[in-house]
Formats: structure tokens, C-alpha cells, sequence
């Protein structure tokens, strides 16, 4: 742990106070990010909450705002010791927010859920070490992590629902709040209420990435009817979020901070192999934070300030080495998106490429079954062809059987009909001979 100096130490507890000003006014960024700056240089996470308990937080309640707007900052872009230090102050954390939660003017309401939530996202941090505070994380880490294990992915996806339930319940506080006293995303006093929806918005975004993954994962390996609370739930969470974006869109306050995801209009089909294969993540993007200003106020200092030109130029070296690490991690998670992006895309073309021959294959088969229903139509029309001749030749010759019988029977004998009984009997078989033998012949 690195010694903080005279300097920095005043120039943090200046930054906090700055920061967590009792002004109805959103929290100064370049305040925040000199904070946040000081939790790299420094890694003492326990002199922050210190100084940041030491602010009237129970008395004022725009000051209780913007600390939890700052503290989940802080837990995003801080040094990473600072999520494992805070794990044993989440107790404060709810008992402020229970405080400020009787209070029936709009902002006590949104201080207690802004309490829970950041409560949510230290026990979320606790239970998935693996992803950071900011959630930016390649999805390929949380396979590796996982090892093809089911029940991992189907925790993980539950528990990411329960954060995106808080921050839910955050946003339609203040939303709420402004709508109920018709204040204006540019005035001071609706800004101080929205100015938390930019690091609402970049939790959000990676979650919702991360769900829909697993999702995706959950119905490649197990039956629809399993998940089928999942996706009940995933799609009130769909449609919330993407109402939460389309409030936000249109506020002119992040016209120039903040580019909004865009959701598509249905929520994916899971059990869709080609949704899989055309799904976009969605994307955030916000302007960098001002540099931080020289906040150390000269006139308030109750002993000099050494000036060490060695501890100057050191402390040069750390800011610079710092900015250094934040642009080579800006780097690397442009290129894990690209790397994501191409793998996306590969296993896309191939999701395609398999489905067009399934699709080709299918042709194939329904023309056999085709020609081979035709054949055996033809099969059956050329027997039934061949039974109607035959027996139509079977009725000529019967007919001609009768004629000539007819003729034969006209040829006999007239006095044959006049003897006895006994000849006549006689005569008529002899005649049935005679007619038999001349038809065979």
C-alpha cells in the first residue's frame, strides 16, 4: 500500500467535500474522478470512507444523494480493493437509506433504492468475483470460468435478473420524482435526480449483454420447459429496460454525455438459432470526464505543504502511469469487443451456412417424395387403363359367345321339339354338347 502524502491527502478530503456538497445539483465529475484518481495512487480505500463518512450524510439529503451516486462510481471505476473494502460497510449503507427513506418529497424514496441497489451490486461482486466493477467482461472468461458447468450459468443469469430488478426500481424513483414535481432535465434540481441514470445506464447495458449470452446458452443445453421462468422474467426485464432507454433518449440534459443502447423491438427468441446468429450487442457510450482542476484550497491548510520536488516529479510519474494503465484497458476491451464481434460473426456465418443446408436438404427430400408419389400415380392410372380394356374385351366376346350360340340353336332340328319327354331330354343335351364343342372350337 502506497503512504499518502500531506498533499493528496487534503486534495482528497477537498475532492470529497467538493463532491458531496449540500447544493439541489448533480455531483461535479471532475470532483469524482479526482477521487477515484486517488483510490489508484494510493489503494487505501479505508482514508475514502473515512472522509466520506465524516460528511453530514444523515442531515442533508442531497449530500446522501450524491453519495450514493459517488460511492457506486467508486465501485465502477475504482481502484478493485475498493469493492472488497466496502463489503463490510453495506450495513451503513441501508440503515442511511431507511433514514432518508420516510421522507415524502421524491429524492427519500430514491435515496433508500439507491441504497439497495448498491447493496445489490457488493453482494453481486462477492458471489462473481470474476467481473469487475464496471461488468465490462469478454464473455469467453465467463466460459472458461464456468467449464461447461450448467448451474453456473443458470445462478449467474438469476442473479444478474435481481441486479437489473434494483436498478429498475431506481430509475422509475427518480423518473417519478421528476414527473411528480414537473422539474426539467435542464435545471439544476432535475439534473441533481438524473445525473445518476448515466452510471445506471453503463451497469445496465453489460448485464443485459450478459443475460441474453446465457440465455442463449441455457436453451442450447437444456429443455424450454425448464427455463420457462426465465424467460418470463428475462421479457418483463426486456420491456422495462427498453422503456427505461426510450425515457432517457429524448432528455436533452445527455444530449452531449451520453450515447443510449438501442434495444430491438421484440425481445430474442431463445430458442431461435438464427436470433443467436444475428444478435447485436447493444452499445454505450459516454464522454470522458474533465480532468480534474487543482481543488487544494491553500487558505484552509493548518500546516505548510513540504514541497519535495523528488515527491512531485514521483508523483507525476504515478498520474501518467495511471492514465497509461486506464488507456491500455480502454484498449483491451475495444479489442475483446472486436475479438467478440469476429466471433460472432464466424459462428454466425456458419449458423447460416447450416441452415441453408438443412434447408437444401429438405428440398432435396420433398422432391423424391414428389416424383416418387407421381410414379406410383402413374402406375395406378396405367393398371387402371389395363383393367378397363380387359374387360371390355371380356364383354365383346361374351357377346359374340351369345350370337353365335343364338345361331347354333336356330340350326336345329324343327322335329326334335315334337318327340317324347325322354328324347326330347335327350336331344337337348346332345344339342348342349354340339353348342359346347363349337364354341371351343
Amino acid at each position: 500500500m502506497t503512504t499518502i502524502t500531506n498533499k493528496e491527502y487534503y486534495s482528497l478530503n477537498m475532492s470529497i467535500v467538493k463532491a458531496l456538497n449540500s447544493t439541489e445539483a448533480p455531483l461535479k465529475m471532475k470532483h469524482a474522478r479526482s477521487i477515484i484518481i486517488t483510490t489508484h495512487l494510493s489503494k487505501d480505500v479505508s482514508l475514502l470512507w473515512k472522509l466520506l463518512t465524516q460528511q453530514p450524510l444523515m442531515e442533508n439529503r442531497f449530500i446522501a444523494w450524491k453519495f450514493c451516486h459517488l460511492v457506486h462510481k467508486v465501485l465502477r471505476e475504482g481502484q478493485e480493493n475498493c469493492i472488497n473494502h466496502f463489503q463490510t460497510h453495506k450495513k451503513f449503507i441501508l440503515e442511511m437509506g431507511k433514514h432518508w427513506g420516510y421522507l415524502q418529497d421524491g429524492v427519500g424514496a430514491c435515496i433508500q433504492a439507491y441504497s439497495q441497489l448498491l447493496v445489490v451490486k457488493l453482494d453481486f461482486h462477492h458471489k462473481n468475483s470474476l467481473l469487475p466493477g464496471s461488468l465490462l467482461i469478454n464473455f469467453s472468461k465467463i466460459e472458461n470460468f464456468a467449464c461447461s458447468d450448467i448451474n453456473i450459468y443458470f445462478q449467474l443469469c438469476v442473479e444478474i435478473f435481481d441486479y437489473l430488478d434494483e436498478i429498475i426500481n431506481v430509475q422509475s424513483k427518480i423518473f417519478f420524482s421528476i414527473n411528480s414535481y414537473r422539474m426539467s432535465s435542464m435545471s439544476p434540481q432535475g439534473q441533481c435526480r438524473l445525473a445518476p441514470l448515466i452510471t445506471l445506464i453503463q451497469d445496465s447495458n453489460p448485464l443485459y449483454d450478459i443475460s441474453v449470452r446465457i440465455m442463449f446458452k441455457l436453451h442450447n443445453e437444456l429443455p424450454n420447459d425448464i427455463l420457462i421462468g426465465h424467460r418470463d422474467r428475462f421479457r418483463d426485464l426486456f420491456f422495462k429496460i427498453k422503456m427505461f432507454y426510450d425515457n432517457v433518449r429524448p432528455l436533452q440534459y445527455f444530449a452531449d454525455l451520453l450515447q443510449v443502447p438501442i434495444l430491438p423491438e421484440v425481445a430474442p427468441n431463445f430458442s431461435s438459432k438464427i436470433d443467436f446468429g444475428s444478435y447485436v450487442p447493444p452499445t454505450v457510450f459516454c464522454q470522458p470526464d474533465e480532468e480534474p482542476d487543482n481543488l487544494i484550497d491553500p487558505s484552509i491548510l493548518e500546516e505548510p505543504i513540504i514541497k519535495d520536488t523528488v515527491v512531485e516529479e514521483s508523483n507525476d510519474i504515478m498520474k501518467l502511469t495511471y492514465l497509461l494503465e486506464q488507456k491500455q484497458i480502454v484498449i483491451q476491451q475495444i479489442e475483446d469487443e472486436i475479438n467478440t464481434l469476429k466471433s460472432d460473426s464466424i459462428h454466425r456465418e456458419q449458423m447460416l451456412t447450416n441452415e441453408i443446408a438443412f434447408l437444401q436438404k429438405e428440398i432435396k427430400k420433398l422432391k423424391q417424395e414428389k416424383n416418387e408419389e407421381l410414379a406410383k400415380n402413374m402406375m395406378e392410372t396405367q393398371h387402371k387403363d389395363e383393367n378397363q380394356s380387359k374387360s371390355s374385351l371380356d364383354i365383346s366376346k361374351n357377346n359374340d359367345m351369345e350370337g353365335n350360340g343364338r345361331k347354333i340353336v336356330s340350326c336345329l332340328p324343327k322335329t326334335s321339339l315334337q318327340w317324347q319327354n325322354g328324347k326330347k331330354l335327350y336331344l337337348h343335351i346332345a344339342n348342349c354338347n354340339y353348342l359346347t364343342n363349337y364354341m371351343m372350337n
